[in-house]
């Protein structure tokens, strides 16, 4: 199934919710975004123009949205509004909203239509493309979930306006790892010129491309896992956002495989766009360094790029800078990170 990605403004996008062909609404948004945006997208007019039944339901921020109990309390209130299988799902939020939302739609019924409105710079770019949602477990990330495309995804810049300072760097920390992966992305971002929604569309339409390609993920889909390994395991052991934790893996990953281009070339991104991502995290248990890799292998052994009992499928960056993928057993990956952290530097 294809996704149609398109930029739009409010008027445009009141224009585009009132045209699709469906009997009912279920509008699931992001608590913080409604009382910022609830005027521009103003509801009342669309339910007036379109004269079909809209069901509101505000979501709470982040990933605290992403769990059972908001999951099930949210299936349970549309079901009692009493629904059927042409009633269309809207998410608008952040990538957590859409992860959430979208497996409310895969789930309802057995399958409703959905779209996305993201709101934050990372859901631009990432989460809101592909079809991938889901929920979290204690045991890890978007471990409950399906694969459920999204029939339009309606990215508004304008949204970026109110988004927090450390929600852009969340942003930013996805944009460059698109960077590794395509150079025309990087050269775009380097470019004194570049607009950033039109790093966004370039960023949603390579992901885009990938999907349309591979989107049950068995082959080059994979590559946009890059640094989501140890990332994703940084995202329960630290208090960092998805972005960020997915630019410190990349880190980690370029560090444990000797890269000095890679890492080189992180820092002159990093610095050309004056982003700040501080120290890395790891440094917090230097003094605990058995127990730290303890606890990334932990993670590791249990991520989604699993293979095996003995092997994880990892993303690496060729010497002419194309994504490969590669399947490292974890005593591998172990003894690297054993390595690394031995060493008094530790990425600093």
């Amino acid at each position: 199934m294809k996704q149609w990605i398109e930029v739009v403004n409010f008027e445009l996008l009141s224009t585009k919710i009132q045209n699709l062909k469906t009997d009912g609404i279920i509008f699931l948004i992001d608590e913080f975004v409604w009382d910022l945006y609830k005027d521009q997208l103003n509801l009342k007019s669309l339910v007036g123009a379109i004269k079909k039944k809209v069901i509101l339901k505000r979501l709470p921020r982040g990933e605290k949205a992403k769990c059972f109990s908001v999951y099930e309390r949210v299936c349970e209130e549309i079901l009692e509004e009493g629904i059927h299988r042409n009633f269309h799902v809207i998410a608008c939020g952040g990538g957590a909203i859409s992860d959430i939302s979208g497996f409310i739609a895969s789930s309802l019924l057995r399958g409703l239509s959905w779209s996305v409105i993201p709101t934050t710079l990372l859901s631009m770019v990432d989460a809101s493309i592909g079809g991938k949602t889901g929920i979290n477990s204690k045991f890890g990330k978007n471990l409950i979930g399906a694969f459920h495309m999204p029939e339009h995804v309606w990215l508004n810049p304008l949204f970026l306006e109110t988004l927090p300072k450390v929600e852009s760097l969340n942003g930013y920390g996805e944009v460059l790892k698109y960077s590794f992966l395509d150079k025309k992305i990087k050269e775009s971002l380097l470019s004194s010129k570049f607009k950033i929604g039109e790093i966004i569309l370039k960023c949603a339409n390579y992901k885009n491309k990938l999907v349309e390609e591979d989107f049950r993920e068995k082959g080059p889909r994979k590559y946009l896992n890059l640094g989501h390994t140890f990332g994703h395991a940084f995202e329960k052991m630290y208090p960092v956002s998805h972005g960020e934790a997915v630019y410190w893996g990349m880190k980690l990953l370029f560090y444990i495989f000797e890269r000095k281009d890679l890492l080189k070339e992180c820092d002159n991104m990093v610095k050309e766009l004056s982003l700040s991502f501080g120290k890395p995290p790891w440094l917090v248990h230097l003094d605990e360094k058995s127990s730290l890799v303890n606890n990334l292998m932990n993670f590791v052994k249990r991520d989604k790029k699993v293979i095996s009992e003995k092997e994880i499928e990892l993303v690496f960056i060729n010497e002419d800078w194309s994504p490969y993928l590669i399947a490292l057993d974890f005593e591998t990956i172990r003894i690297k990170l054993d390595n690394f952290f031995k060493e008094s530097h530790v990425g600093e």
